[in-house]
């Protein structure tokens, strides 16, 4: 028998969209797509907080904007206590022939995800 989740608290990541002027477009089981899939929120399993979640852009912005999303999540994260880690970047496309998604993430190098994290 499969592995029962429990109920993810999408609220944190509503106030959290709310809270930088975007909301949540799309939610799918441990994922969370904000402003049409420019940003992904996922939810960290076996977490001891709930309030702990993995950020991630998409890969299509430049550094610029990479930055800029990255720091106004953090700061609004902070405010609502909400422990948010940036992970790296992400794309989206369209299986052929299928009506299935493919969704790849890219890591930031350990020396970016030093840099990121703090």
């Amino acid at each position: 028998m499969p592995k029962q989740t429990g109920l993810r608290p999408l609220y944190l990541v509503n106030e959290l969209a709310k809270a930088v002027g975007e909301e949540v477009t799309y939610a799918y089981d441990d994922l969370a797509f904000i402003s049409h899939s420019e940003v992904l929120v996922q939810f960290v399993e076996n977490s001891e907080s709930e309030a702990l979640l993995h950020f991630y852009v998409h890969q299509d912005f430049d550094e610029e904007v990479f930055a800029a999303k990255k720091a106004k999540y953090e700061i609004a994260a902070s405010k609502q206590g909400t422990t948010l880690i940036c992970q790296g970047r992400f794309t989206l496309n369209a299986k052929e022939d299928s009506d299935e998604i493919d969704l790849q993430f890219f890591p930031l190098a350990s020396s970016e995800a030093a840099a990121a994290n703090n």
